[in-house]
């Protein structure tokens, strides 16, 4: 996709393994966040970049931290929402929208601790998590 824009474009990955594990212990906006982000993102701070993707569906939990650590101008990309609005297109494209307004009820089927799901989905969606059941895969 990059490649497609030609010599007008340049991508700079990181890594930043610790994010998600600090996102999942609630420590989003804490001061090991920001340290972590801060080591994570220094290299950003004096470049000319433009735009940074959030390349982990947890990294918008931490949007203001990151953010608050890198020059106002630079655009932030959540990979979830862009997901989330081509799925929306293709399922309209396919004709596979659905556009009925009768409420569904939403389960989720966890392999790991239910407690730990419904509380980080909960902070994910903003909303009271239902429906969490544990099942085993053996």
């Amino acid at each position: 996709m990059f490649k497609d824009l030609g010599n007008s474009c340049s991508v700079i990955e990181i890594s930043c393994p610790l994010f998600v594990s600090i996102i999942e212990e609630g420590w989003a906006d804490s001061s090991i966040a920001r340290d972590i982000a801060k080591i994570y993102l220094h290299d950003f701070s004096n470049s000319d970049i433009d735009t940074l993707i959030l390349g982990c569906t947890h990294y918008p939990i931490m949007a203001n931290t990151i953010q608050a650590l890198l020059p106002s101008q630079i655009q932030m990309v959540y990979s979830g929402e862009t997901v989330g609005h081509k799925l929306a297109e293709y399922l309209k494209k396919k004709n596979c929208e659905n556009s009925s307004n009768v409420s569904r009820s939403v389960q989720f089927f966890v392999t790991d601790y239910p407690q730990k799901f419904d509380e980080l989905g909960s902070r994910f969606l903003g909303r009271k998590l239902n429906n969490v059941t544990h099942i085993s895969l053996l």
